[in-house]
């Protein structure tokens, strides 16, 4: 797969009835209900809350979660956090980017996570199945 960039600042209107769909009818954003119950340390169950909070269709980088952990510079620990993520989807770790917008560090694959980003998007903003599986470009917009 060749270098994927994903802008963060791009969004979309929801559609009417985005937060009462649920998942199983394309809406990522039901399983933000969902409660979870891990193991891990008081500052991974921070970054886990707060990853929880980066909606669906959008991306955040670790900069910036560390940031708002009250961590800035730490990327790196985020990214380790990240990965010991227990709950993947619940807890959208794909969701966390390079802050030049190239996607890494996915358990699952980078093609997996290219897809999770990009399904979510159309999800979010209304785009049909059809369209959203219709294959995966290399920059997002």
């Amino acid at each position: 797969m060749g270098r994927s960039a994903y802008n963060v600042s791009v969004g979309c209107i929801h559609p009417p009835g985005y937060d009462s769909r649920p998942a199983s009818t394309g809406n990522p954003a039901a399983l933000d209900t969902v409660k979870v119950r891990t193991a891990g340390s008081a500052f991974q169950h921070l970054a886990w809350d707060t990853l929880r909070r980066v909606r669906a269709g959008t991306a955040t980088t670790y900069a910036q979660l560390a940031g708002q952990l009250g961590r800035p510079g730490a990327s790196s620990v985020v990214g380790l956090v990240n990965g010991a993520n227990p709950v993947a989807i619940v807890v959208p770790c794909h969701r966390l980017i390079l802050a030049n917008g190239s996607l890494t560090r996915y358990g699952s694959g980078l093609a997996r996570k290219d897809w999770l980003l990009r399904d979510e998007r159309a999800a979010v903003c209304g785009v049909p199945a059809r369209i959203r599986d219709a294959g995966t470009a290399t920059a997002y917009q």
